[in-house]
This record gives C-alpha cells, structure tokens and sequence, in this order.
C-alpha cells in the first residue's frame, strides 16, 4: 500500500536530512553517518528495477522495517508549495507489502529518494537511471546479498557514462571522485 505524505511535509525534511546532506545524485549526498554505499545500475527510469525493489523490502523485512519513505527530490521538493508551480513535489508512505506493479504505477516525473523511516538509509534515483543505496554495514551487506547484480552495476555505469561523453564531448572530471565517494 501507498499513502500520500502531503500533508507530513516538515516531518519528511527532518528523516530525509538524517540520511541526506544533498539531493544531487552525482555528488556526496549523504550525511557521515551513513557509512557504506552501492551504486545500482540501470534503474527502470525513476523507479528502481523490479530486482532492485525487491532486494530492499526483503531487506527491510529481514531487519524489521515496515515501510519507507519516497519523495520526489529536484530543486527544493520540502519547501512551502508554490502556488504557481506546474508540478507539486509527491511524497508518499511505501509500506513493503506493496508490490512491484503497485510502486511502478505511481506517476513519478523527477529525481527521487526512498529512504527509511527510521533515518537510517536511503537511494536517489537519478535522471540517468542510476540509483546509490547508503546506509548501515548491516543493511548494505543484506541488500548486496539478495541483489548480486551491484557486482556489474558499477562498472555497466562507468561503461554507459563513458559512451555517451565520449559522442556528446562533455566534461568527466566528476566522476572519479564521484566512484571514490562511493566506494569509500
């Protein structure tokens, strides 16, 4: 089940800022007590991959989670609503019985970050369907268990970032700091 959390705004600013100094998916965003990082390569767009989910809510039931938060992310998403903005920052409830199709059928537009109730993990999502998952060793280490693939998403990440600079000339200064961030 999906709940909206419209109305629980000020509250979500306080648990995203437990786990998230930022939310720009190519920078260090989270917070020095988040102390182990993945990178999760391709992302089902805004969503994460049907695998992917479903590494996190078995590992949220395994640790004892309920549910966790989801929020719509670019530009400043917890600030009082613009009245005469086209678009309205959505920020839900996703409790871990919720399936696949359910999660996949919200109609999410922009970059944005799961993150736990608790404040202790979180992913951003990237336009460039790229996902980094921060959070405890024990978290991190049941997640990588339950979803193998972080092994290649890496380096299928460098590969696709690489290509696509290559053709379209664009600057790659960022990115090896951005790999040492993430696995540091």
């Amino acid at each position: 089940m999906i709940t909206n959390c419209q109305d629980n705004v000020s509250h979500l600013k306080k648990i995203f800022s437990k786990v998230f100094s930022k939310n720009d998916p190519f920078d260090k965003m989270f917070v020095p007590s988040i102390s182990s990082k993945i990178l999760l390569y391709p992302t089902n767009g805004y969503h994460l991959s049907e695998k992917q989910f479903l590494a996190l809510t078995t590992t949220m039931k395994i640790l004892g989670e309920p549910s966790f938060y989801l929020s719509e992310i670019e530009g400043n998403p917890f600030e009082k609503i613009n009245t005469h903005s086209i678009h309205t920052y959505q920020h839900f409830e996703v409790n871990i019985e919720t399936s696949y199709v359910e999660y996949e059928r919200k109609n999410i537009v922009l970059e944005n970050a799961l993150y736990s109730a608790q404040g202790e993990w979180g992913i951003i999502i990237s336009h460039e369907e790229h996902a980094v998952l921060g959070g405890h060793k024990q978290f991190i280490d049941t997640f990588k268990k339950l979803y193998p693939d972080f092994i290649n998403d890496q380096a299928k990440f460098i590969k696709t970032i690489e290509y696509w600079s290559e053709r379209s000339k664009t600057n790659m200064r960022w990115l090896p700091e951005f790999m040492k961030y993430i696995n540091e």
